[in-house]
């Protein structure tokens, strides 16, 4: 949804159909990791993408991923619920 533009989590939570707890967490993983930044306007905090190149590098993912794929569904180590 970030490629698409700046959001705000409530826009994000409308989009995913997640819990806000959840989005947040994801949201304040990226940051850290600086693939997103935020800006402050009044009371919200907008997020957008800080990476230019993230749409590359999650199709190169993809391709990496995806002959594991079924293996990652199903890894009893770390849980959807984590997700």
């Amino acid at each position: 949804m970030l490629g698409r533009g700046p959001s705000t989590v409530g826009d994000l939570i409308g989009g995913t159909d997640q819990s806000q707890p959840r989005v947040s967490t994801h949201l304040a993983c990226l940051r850290h990791c600086g693939f997103v930044k935020t800006e402050r306007r009044g009371k919200q905090v907008v997020y957008s993408l800080a990476v230019e190149s993230l749409e590359a590098l999650m199709g190169q993912a993809v391709a990496t991923a995806s002959p594991i794929a079924s293996r990652l569904e199903t890894c009893t180590r770390i849980g959807p619920d984590w997700m």
